[in-house]
């Protein structure tokens, strides 16, 4: 059990990206409250973004984490861990306040695994955090100041799961550079906290893809480090869709690789990991990494002798259609697939790995 929350401590930590020839951080620096710091506004014409609220409102998300873990300890022979959903079921209000922010409030509804043998004893460890919630203030540019836990105190297994918890919730609350923006523009946030003696720095880097409708498409990649009692690194790359005309938690996938290691006894313990962050709304599938029919195309292709036939004639008749929405959900149903599979991610997939 120690081994899989570790892992999950070191989850949703991103990919790194280099940065487009020119390309130059904001001299002023990342934002004193939201920490955007901008290193491209976009190509023309560009808008002004920033978010608004209802008065009142009421969301229900749902992160879940899908994770492969294949753990070995010093003398051992390495052991992969089943494919494992660990989901946390989230109560998201928000009430506006004067000067254009909003106090948000995250309440934990419920904390479930898929995995049957973990599944009661995950209910139990995760029954102090059931009622408990997170508080913070969102402004119009993104969270201005801390995310504080405002539930009871919590030690061991619990504290471990809510700390888990506390380190995804970035991906619901999306900052924006406070200039105008047009498409690709990028920017990035940096985020360090400490978790079971380790220091952890997560470098999210945010790129625009779209603005339609009152939504932003994001395409994001982290990059996570922790030094210390846990030593880390972890890359993830997908997709993020934010409202700013009526503020909404933001929606995501996202593909994930790292490794960690850490000391069990007199033992060296090392995890390599695998697997996918998704946030969704109640009743709603994730959402599609952006993709072109030609990355489908490839992926299928180093992919097929993983596909069933069904997942080949889907693949075929997605590429054939050349509608990039539909080729983006399928290869994001394709990657899925693998993972829960325990496959390795293909070649022509390698964008992902």
């Amino acid at each position: 059990m120690r081994v899989l929350l570790l892992a999950a401590l070191a989850a949703c930590q991103g990919s790194g990206r280099e940065e487009a020839p020119g390309a130059r951080l904001d001299p002023a620096g990342p934002h004193p409250l939201t920490g955007a710091r901008l290193v491209d506004a976009g190509r023309e014409p560009r808008q002004h973004l920033a978010y608004r609220f209802d008065p009142s409102h009421r969301d229900e998300i749902r992160i879940s984490n899908l994770s492969i873990d294949t753990v070995q300890s010093t003398g051992r022979e390495p052991r992969t861990f089943p494919s494992n959903v660990l989901a946390f079921d989230l109560a998201i209000t928000s009430e506006s306040k004067r000067g254009g922010a909003a106090r948000v409030h995250v309440e934990v509804v419920a904390v479930e695994s898929t995995d049957e043998s973990r599944a009661a004893s995950v209910r139990a460890d995760a029954a102090p955090l059931i009622g408990g919630w997170f508080e913070l203030v969102m402004g119009a540019h993104g969270v201005e100041g801390p995310i504080t836990w405002m539930g009871q105190p919590l030690s061991g297994k619990s504290e471990l799961l809510r700390a888990d918890l506390e380190s995804k919730l970035p991906v619901l609350f999306v900052p924006l550079p406070e200039v105008d923006l047009g498409a690709g523009a990028r920017w990035e946030r940096v985020i360090e906290r400490s978790a079971l003696g380790a220091t952890n720095t997560e470098t999210y880097r945010y790129s625009l893809d779209e603005v339609a409708g009152g939504a932003l498409a994001i395409s994001v990649v982290v990059d996570s480090k922790a030094a210390g009692s846990v030593t880390a690194t972890s890359l993830a790359r997908g997709a993020l869709r934010a409202s700013h005309a009526t503020w909404r938690p933001a929606l995501a996938t996202l593909i994930r690789r790292g490794e960690l290691s850490f000391a069990d006894g007199g033992a060296t313990v090392h995890v390599q990991q695998k697997g996918a962050l998704e946030v969704t709304a109640a009743g709603q599938k994730p959402i599609a990494i952006r993709a072109t029919c030609a990355d489908l195309e490839r992926c299928c292709a180093a992919a097929a002798s993983l596909m069933t036939p069904d997942q080949v004639a889907e693949c075929t008749a997605a590429v054939r259609g050349g509608d990039p929405a539909a080729c983006s959900q399928k290869r994001t149903d394709l990657l899925r697939a693998f993972l829960v599979a325990g496959a390795e991610l293909p070649d022509g997939c390698a964008e992902m790995r």
